[in-house]
């Protein structure tokens, strides 16, 4: 058979499976000589597994239908490497397949560079995705991307009841630190407060830094007994967080949600106004406290 032709040409009988003719491409990218292949098994120049394919899947096919393309096999070189390449078969009608053989190498190459590429876009949405859904200097949740997370928890309760409660706080202290010791004091000192509420709180929860100043948690099938303890372990965290002299307090508002047949947009609204309104009075009674919304 011509080597000259840029693909691999080969001929075996369809009944004992023997190779009777290769090209000198097949030679060349296997690496063997004609004795090596002649007379020979096709399961010496084909893999397992392709040989399990074409056992199973490709031969009856052929003897069906007489022809078969662009069948991805793998082939053994000398040397005992695996190649992988596509293949057309087809039969005669006798005895005789003949197979036109093409090296996938470079197409398998670029076939990789394509997954990698995907691959890498993918992490690279993600990653964007955190940093729109992320407050940069916390690692929180932002506002807006806390917002979604809440309505979506407040929707699921609707269908399948949980007790959810919200939680809004305020570092008393933050302000004072502010204007005495710098911004970078102040930033740091919420960095803190956010590791703190990251050990505190539930993964199940939305914690979120809702403004400059203010840190807000949505607690997922917590009672406001348990909500309060959370708090209270918070708070006793924070209390070890120091900022040259100064030690911190929170002033802390809860609320518990009522979901009873209204919109997640209305509920949530409703919600944080109370959750103020607690908060307000934790901070008029002297800071440093936790009230919850009595209804």
């Amino acid at each position: 058979m011509d080597a000259e032709f840029p693909c691999g040409l080969m001929i075996t009988d369809l009944h004992d499976r023997h190779i009777l003719q290769v090209n000198g491409y097949i030679l060349d990218m296997t690496r063997c000589d004609e004795s090596a292949l002649l007379g020979l098994p096709l399961s010496v120049l084909l893999s397992k597994a392709s040989m399990i394919f074409m056992e199973s899947y490709v031969y009856p096919s052929l003897l069906d239908q007489g022809i078969h393309s662009e069948l991805q096999l793998t082939i053994k070189t000398h040397e005992g490497h695996r190649l992988p390449i596509v293949a057309n078969v087809r039969y005669d009608g006798e005895r005789h397949v003949y197979w036109s053989i093409f090296s996938a190498v470079e197409r398998d190459k670029l076939y990789q560079e394509l997954i990698d590429a995907r691959d890498q876009l993918e992490e690279q949405a993600i990653r964007l995705n955190e940093l729109a859904s992320t407050d940069a200097l916390t690692g929180l949740f932002n506002r807006r991307a806390a917002e979604s997370r809440m309505l979506g928890m407040l929707a699921k309760t609707l269908r399948v009841f949980a007790p959810l409660t919200l939680v809004v706080i305020e570092i008393d202290q933050l302000e004072s630190i502010r204007q005495q010791l710098g911004q970078s004091s102040a930033d740091a000192v919420l960095k803190h407060l956010a590791d703190a509420m990251g050990r505190v709180f539930r993964s199940v929860d939305v914690v979120a830094r809702w403004s400059e100043t203010k840190l807000m948690v949505m607690c997922y099938d917590a009672t406001v007994e348990v909500t309060h303890q959370l708090c209270d372990d918070l708070n006793n965290i924070a209390e070890s967080i120091t900022a040259e002299g100064f030690s911190l307090t929170l002033s802390i508002g809860v609320v518990s949600l009522s979901t009873a047949k209204n919109q997640p947009e209305d509920i949530l609204a409703s919600a944080i106004s109370r959750a103020d309104a607690a908060l307000y009075i934790s901070v008029a009674s002297g800071r440093g406290q936790i009230t919850v919304f009595e209804h």
